[in-house]
């Protein structure tokens, strides 16, 4: 009996064709499990963890869900202007404060390091002091 390329006598007596010194089952059993092994290892990588994204509503205290700028502050707190309420909100994770909106423009309010509200307009800046929004002419921005 001729063998073929691969072939033992040892693989033909039994019925099974040795491939490259391997036996075939035995080759497709350790790929399995070598793909089992890998599977197992990497099912931690599928996915990432979920992000901790937190959403404010109406119910939360909120005066409207729908905000036209939103500006992030030094000590961690988000302040947010809304689309149709002339309210700027102030969110520190725990509790909304919202306070009037400058009037005129929908400009982005920030707030400075002390806590400060303030957002820029055409010829100068305001600033939110003793809860009414003070004007300061800044000749530079006016230019």
């Amino acid at each position: 009996m001729s063998r073929g390329v691969g072939e033992s006598s040892f693989g033909a007596e039994r019925g099974v064709v040795l491939l490259g010194g391997f036996d075939a089952p035995l080759a497709r059993t350790r790929g399995l499990l070598w793909g089992v092994i890998l599977l197992w290892a990497c099912s931690n990588c599928w996915g990432q963890r979920a992000a901790n994204w937190r959403a404010f509503k109406l119910a939360d205290g909120l005066p409207e869900s729908a905000c036209i700028a939103i500006s992030l502050t030094s000590q961690g707190k988000v302040v947010a202007r809304h689309l149709t309420r002339p309210l700027v909100s102030e969110l520190d994770g725990y509790s909304i404060v919202s306070r009037p909106a400058p009037e005129g423009g929908k400009a982005r309010v920030y707030q400075s390091p002390g806590g400060q509200l303030w957002t820029a307009m055409p010829e100068g800046l305001l600033e939110f002091r003793n809860d009414a929004w003070v004007f300061h002419r800044v000749p530079e921005i006016a230019a």
